[in-house]
Order: C-alpha cells, then sequence, then structure tokens
C-alpha cells in the first residue's frame, strides 16, 4: 500500500512510500492517476496531466537524501516533475525534461541551480533510478542516476530549500514512478551505488582551459571545434574557467565526473567527485578530491585571478617598469593568491598523503618568464610578478616550466591565439606539489584544424602517479 513508514536501520530511509494504492491519508491525485506494473509489483501509472502531493515530512532543512524510481514512456512537452519538494519558491525537483533526459533544480526562492544533461542521460524506455543527496557542510547537491555519480554542485550562497510541505510526484510525466525515499542524513556515494576504481593508474594527465564563455564565444561552430579540442587532448582531469552552462553538455560528450563550483568554474575528470572544500570565493577557487583508484586521493584546485590590472597593457607601456608593474598586482590578483594559499594550509600541508594541483587561469605572468634573458620580448622589462612568486613559496611547481627551464626556447605563450595584437604571455598554469605526482610532459594546446575556439590556450600536462615515493 501507500504509507508513510519511519524506518530506524541505517541501512534503510527514514520514510518511504511504496505505490500499492492511492487510498491513504495525506495523500492526493490530480488527473487519471493509476495504480498498475511498478518496478517491483505495483507502482504509479501516469497519464502525462495529473500527479500525487502527499504531505511532506519536515525533513528538508538540514541533510538529507530523495530517491525514485523512473520510467518515462515518452518524454513530456515541457519541464515535468517526478519528484519535487513544492512548485515555487524555495525548494527542490527531480525533472524530466523535453529531451527525454532527466534534470535537477535547487532553489531558495532567489537563486536557482540546475543541471540539465543531455540526452546521454535518458529514462525513457526504461526503470531508473534518480538520486539528490544534499549536504549542509560543505553546501553541496550531489545528484546519481542509477547510483552513479553525474554532478556535484558546490550551493553556496543558495539559501535553504525546506519550503512547502508537499511532495509532488509525477505532474505531467506520461510513464511510470515507483518506490520513493528520504532519508534524514547524506547518503555517501559508496551507499548510492558509486565506486571509486579499484586500480591507481600509472599515470594522469591534467589540463587548465578557459573555454572562453561557455565554448560558444567564437563564432558559428565553436562549440563543436572546443569538442574536437578536449578529445584530441584527452585530459583525464580538466580545471575549467569560464563554464558559463556549458559543464553538463562538456561532461556527458567525454563521460566526465562533473564538479561546479560557480557559474565559472567546473572540474571534469574521469574519477569520481570525491570530499569538496569552501575555500575563498566560489566564482575564483574550487577544491575537491578526486579519487583516482586503490583508496588513493589527488586535491584539485580550480583557478581564476582577476583579469585586472590588464598587465599587457602595462608591459607595452614604456613608462611602466616591472617593479611597478609587479606592484599593481598586490590590489587583485597578489591578494587573491595569498587568501587561497592561507585557506588551503592544510591541503598544502598534507600533500604526501594527497598531492595537490593548482591548474587554471590566473591572469598573471610568471617571474620564471620575465627575466634578463628574455627582456628583449618584454619591452625590456624584468617583472618580479608575486602570484608566481607566492605559488613558489609554498613549494608549488609550475609544471610546463620545470620540464622546459628555458623561457627563450620555451614561451609557453597561452594569452593570446585570439587576440595577436594583445600582448602575448604565459598567463595560465598547471602548478602541482606532492612527490607522488611527476611531471613528464607538458604543452600547450592552440590550435585547431579550423580556428582554434577560445582566448586563452590550454595546458596540458601529463604526471607519472605514484604514492611509493
Amino acid at each position: 500500500m501507500l504509507a508513510l513508514i519511519a524506518v530506524t536501520a541505517m541501512a534503510a530511509p527514514d520514510y518511504s512510500w511504496s505505490f500499492d494504492t492511492l487510498d491513504q491519508p495525506g495523500v492526493r491525485t490530480a488527473g487519471s492517476v493509476r495504480i498498475g506494473k511498478g518496478r517491483s509489483g505495483k507502482g504509479l501509472v501516469l497519464p502525462g496531466g495529473g500527479g500525487v502531493r502527499i504531505d511532506a515530512p519536515d525533513v528538508f532543512g538540514g541533510d538529507f537524501t530523495a530517491e525514485v524510481w523512473v520510467n518515462l514512456d515518452s518524454a513530456p512537452e515541457r519541464p515535468s516533475s517526478i519528484l519535487s519538494l513544492g512548485e515555487e519558491g524555495a525548494g527542490w525537483s527531480l525533472n524530466a525534461q523535453e529531451n527525454g533526459a532527466w534534470a535537477w533544480q535547487a532553489r531558495d526562492g532567489k537563486y536557482v541551480f540546475d543541471y540539465e544533461p543531455t540526452t546521454k542521460q535518458e529514462i525513457t524506455g526504461d526503470w531508473h533510478r534518480l538520486t539528490y543527496v544534499l549536504r549542509k557542510s560543505p553546501h553541496e547537491a550531489r545528484v546519481y542516476l542509477d547510483g552513479k555519480q553525474k554532478a556535484v554542485y558546490s550551493l553556496a550562497g543558495l539559501g535553504t530549500q525546506a519550503g512547502a510541505g508537499q511532495l509532488i510526484v509525477g505532474k505531467g510525466v506520461t510513464g511510470g514512478i515507483d518506490e520513493v525515499k528520504v532519508w534524514t542524513r547524506a547518503l555517501s556515494d559508496e551507499e548510492v551505488g558509486q565506486k571509486a576504481p579499484p586500480k591507481l593508474p600509472r599515470n594522469i594527465s591534467i589540463m587548465a582551459f578557459n573555454i572562453w564563455r561557455s565554448g560558444k564565444e567564437d563564432g558559428e561552430g565553436s562549440f563543436e571545434r572546443l569538442f574536437d579540442v578536449l578529445r584530441d587532448a584527452d585530459a583525464d582531469v580538466i580545471c575549467m574557467q569560464e563554464t558559463y552552462g556549458s559543464g553538463a553538455e562538456i561532461a556527458d560528450e567525454f563521460g566526465y565526473y562533473f564538479y561546479l563550483r560557480s557559474t565559472n568554474l567546473s572540474v571534469m575528470s574521469k574519477y569520481p567527485i570525491g570530499e569538496t572544500f569552501d575555500r575563498f570565493r566560489p566564482f575564483n577557487y574550487g577544491l575537491a578530491h578526486l579519487e583516482v583508484g586503490g583508496g588513493k586521493k589527488i586535491a584539485a584546485g580550480v583557478t581564476w585571478l582577476h583579469y585586472l590590472p590588464n598587465t599587457g597593457e602595462d608591459i607595452k607601456n614604456p613608462d611602466k617598469t616591472g617593479k611597478e608593474i609587479a606592484e599593481g598586482e598586490i590590489v587583485s590578483r597578489h591578494t587573491e593568491m595569498n587568501t587561497i594559499l592561507s585557506e588551503i594550509k592544510a591541503t598544502l600541508a598534507n600533500t604526501e598523503e594527497i598531492p595537490y594541483v593548482m591548474a587554471g587561469d590566473f591572469n598573471s605572468g610568471s617571474h620564471l618568464d620575465f627575466i634578463e634573458a628574455t627582456k628583449d620580448r618584454h619591452n625590456g622589462k624584468v617583472v618580479p610578478w608575486p602570484v608566481s612568486i607566492e605559488a613558489a613559496k609554498v613549494g608549488l611547481i609550475d609544471t610546463y616550466r620545470t620540464l622546459y627551464p628555458d623561457p627563450v626556447t620555451h614561451p609557453g605563450i597561452t594569452w593570446s591565439p585570439k587576440f595577436l595584437t594583445s600582448f602575448q604571455y604565459r598567463i595560465d598554469y598547471v602548478y602541482s606539489k606532492g612527490s607522488a605526482l611527476r611531471p613528464t610532459a607538458s604543452r600547450v594546446i592552440n590550435s585547431h584544424a579550423v580556428q582554434f575556439p577560445s582566448d586563452h590556450a590550454a595546458v596540458l600536462t601529463d604526471f607519472e602517479l605514484d604514492f611509493s615515493r
């Protein structure tokens, strides 16, 4: 029967609903909802216009897990609720999209977070299990399809989702729904069904890439050209800037696990996203552990520092000295970098156990590049760039420059393959710390057979991964 059941066993849900009958207190139906064949036994059969409303337990203000089984007969004409808490204002939803895929949404009445995967995550024609896990500290959402982690979202800045006291099941959905469950805690990846790789890889490649305003800024075919670049690079991990709504589509295309720290920053990984950390501002920095296998982890720090002051113009200015350019960094990037490094002291102190990579668009030159031997390229300037100096002080290795120590023969320019009249220099980096990560190759990716799709070149570093060192 359809019932609200309190459960005490840790492995079982705190509340669950089975759909043998609709004749239950606190349950209301709309439209021609009926009971029919479920995933195992009986379940809800929905015609597309109806649905079920159930008085919800008051448990959605803290950690929780919600789960539902669904089998769509067809894609809805408009986004429709599979399982949701409320319809407007604060709440959350597991939805069906017009493309036949599922989706997730969280709302606090002011801000909305959406995950909208592609048809690679279609839920028509067979039973599928959708799971939403909310953690309050760090404030994040984890969503799963059939037990596999699909996305982890930082919810920094989002208020409570504990809105209307009704669970809405199947509004607008055509197909079957069964086995709605709620836990009053955040289930772990393992409890949901996600498993870390059993074997540690010998090598791992990590990319820093600002894809330029969602990867769709460079005219017709830009996004397809971005896919070409990513496909050819075949990075194991991408620390991405200017994600801007493209993350779910990119992750689906290449089968990546997906961590969205902000509209700007994301991590794409061939390895599951483990613990995440709320450090500094979400727009500038994100930190996540990656479960690389054999019980081992690496820490990935995706980074974007402010684009001002415009040091490219300063370098061109004959009246600006190298020292003055470096001092100009104090108001933005130098301060941002120092604050980040201060907030990740524990991470930096633990790199022998969990090695660390800091990768991204730093919008700042390197003191290893602007030296006496290269000053003719730099308008006569030697610049003690403070951001790269601070990185070196805490033991971060500039992987490209470590492998290619001579900036005369290997300038490594990343800004800009698009704006060739801008001052050309290296501002995107893959830094690492920890003896388990040994850089073996690094390259700048800045070309495409038709046209490179971004204003930044990508940097891809290959590492040998050996925790026995």
